[in-house]
């Protein structure tokens, strides 16, 4: 609770990483009630300002929900990155 407190402080003082990991404490519950709304409020706020994670989290959260993506040009870029940087992971077929 204490982390939430201080992630709160910085999230609205504009600071993306503290939206990041606040969104990410409302997506899963962690030191706050639950809450998808906030969640999403506060890691687009993130993404917008940039926070490459923050994006990503957006657009693997609405493409899991059936919504597509948040911002097609950081999904490929992703992709992109997760095929250079670990290839054998395309290929694994065991989860």
């Amino acid at each position: 609770k204490e982390a939430v407190r201080f992630y709160r402080l910085a999230a609205e003082r504009g600071h993306s990483s503290a939206q990041y990991n606040l969104g990410l404490c409302y997506k899963k519950g962690t030191g706050v009630e639950k809450d998808e709304k906030e969640a999403v409020r506060l890691l687009r706020l993130a993404a917008e300002q940039g926070h490459i994670t923050a994006q990503c989290n957006l657009n693997d959260w609405r493409y899991q929900k059936g919504n597509g993506v948040w911002n097609y040009a950081s999904f490929i870029l992703i992709l992109l990155l997760a095929f250079i940087f670990r290839p054998t992971a395309w290929f694994n077929s065991s989860k």
